[in-house]
């Protein structure tokens, strides 16, 4: 997996002087799992819209995660969205502390 942060920089600009979103160079990571991965498609003949959530899990080293991140897995390029949320245990009652990181990908 690889983690590009976001660049806020207004000054990052086009040929016409607009301003551009901009991500730093990919930074391999691990990831632990998928949290979860669903898609939706719209019922409406015509539209080609997809949207895909999906979640991963990672340990606390994983390092500083912000909104609008990208993450591309196995290709795919997803975008964060909110901030990781922090679980402080499983569900079998252990001691691990881990992050849930939020992405989305929007197609068409």
């Amino acid at each position: 997996m690889e983690h590009s942060a976001y660049i806020d920089d207004p000054n990052t600009v086009d040929a016409h002087g607009n301003q551009i979103d901009k991500w730093d160079d990919p930074v391999v990571k691990q990831f632990i799992t998928w949290a979860d991965y669903n898609t939706s498609e719209p019922g409406v003949a015509g539209h080609d819209r997809d949207e895909v959530g999906a979640g991963i899990i990672v340990y606390p080293d994983f390092g500083v995660v912000l909104p609008r991140d990208r993450m591309t897995i196995d290709g795919e390029v997803f975008e964060v969205v909110g901030v990781p949320e922090r679980a402080d245990k499983a569900w079998w009652a252990c001691d691990i502390v881990n992050w849930t990181i939020n992405l989305k990908q929007v197609n068409g």
